[in-house]
């Protein structure tokens, strides 16, 4: 299995995975609304 270097296509999709994993593993953590669902977009 051979990993490739990212495009710039692929920072969409980069961005959404960061955002899910934020809320998925820190907001049950530190609980911030505000951040973790105002603050933290990804358009």
């Amino acid at each position: 299995m051979n990993i490739r270097k990212a495009k710039r296509e692929d920072l969409s999709r980069i961005g959404e995975i960061y955002v899910f994993n934020n809320r998925a593993n820190y907001y049950p953590v530190f609980k911030d609304k505000m951040y973790s669902f105002n603050k933290l977009q990804f358009v």
